[in-house]
């Protein structure tokens, strides 16, 4: 939260934020999940599921766009922030 607060704060007039999240795996094997889950563990990596509605908040409170897009059945989301070119 602290990182994405940040980052929001010092995005320039038309720049743009990439997330990627593994929180969700709604859709996915739940087999899979977990070997993806153990997986992510190694490389420090802390899945979490409030992170979509965390973004879709910050969007409205700051006035930025918030497009989130499932990748391969919930595997991972793309969450890109942006905010408009007008100063």
């Amino acid at each position: 939260r602290a990182v994405i607060a940040a980052s929001v704060a010092a995005m320039a007039p038309g720049g743009e934020l990439h997330i990627v999240d593994f929180g969700q795996q709604r859709r996915l094997p739940r087999w899979f999940a977990v070997a993806l889950r153990a997986w992510l563990v190694r490389f420090h990596v802390t899945p979490r599921a409030e992170l979509m509605d965390h973004c879709a908040e910050v969007a409205r409170v700051h006035g930025l766009l918030c497009v989130a897009t499932p990748l391969y059945r919930d595997y991972a989301w793309s969450v890109t922030l942006s905010r408009s070119g007008d100063a």
